[in-house]
């Protein structure tokens, strides 16, 4: 049997070759390629909620220009949100992103698993999603009325980053939060 090489069939340079491994770079495109039915995929699966795809969609719905990783981004902290947690932490999410997104959930071993967060993020580097993460009308690093804020490797949705550090006075000064932090009395 022959190895295919990546040059030849149609498409190949951005999905790579079954026996050939796509470069870091190219990798996550295929399965963000068509990030609505992961994102789907993973809500069938019960590792997504309804609510975090459907986040996802109005991002991508309002601004069609978005990278698939910043609405990957978006759906993920929008999960952590339903976890209790309130960010994504982008830096550990690509140290480990089975622990930082308890992603499959544990005892989930069916066959027809989608491609897990590990796969999806393989190759991506902090500073590639911190790239994808600059949208001004998605993004801000502080004040604005953009649904997502990031403030350093953080990605929080804009209520619940402000929220998250009002009890710091000093995040509003930082941070150019609109919001007004009232001292809680001691």
């Amino acid at each position: 049997m022959t190895r295919a090489t990546r040059g030849s069939r149609p498409g190949a340079e951005l999905m790579g070759d079954l026996f050939d491994p796509a470069p870091a770079a190219i990798r996550p495109a295929a399965h963000l390629a068509d990030l609505p039915q992961l994102l789907q995929r993973w809500v069938e699966h019960g590792w997504l909620r309804p609510l975090d795809r459907a986040f996802a969609q109005f991002l991508r719905d309002h601004a069609p220009d978005a990278a698939p990783l910043l609405l990957l981004a978006a759906a993920l902290a929008s999960h952590q949100l339903g976890r209790g947690h309130v960010c994504l932490d982008l830096a550990a999410t690509l140290a480990d992103p089975r622990f930082a997104l308890s992603l499959p959930p544990e005892g989930d071993d069916e066959s027809d698993l989608p491609p897990l967060p590990d796969e999806v993020l393989a190759g991506v580097t902090l500073a590639d999603w911190q790239a994808a993460l600059d949208h001004p009308l998605l993004v801000a690093l502080g004040a604005g009325n953009t649904p997502l804020v990031r403030v350093g490797t953080r990605l929080y949705l804009r209520r619940y980053g402000c929220a998250a550090h009002s009890r710091g006075a000093g995040f509003r000064v930082r941070q150019g939060c609109d919001r007004t932090v009232r001292s809680i009395p001691r």
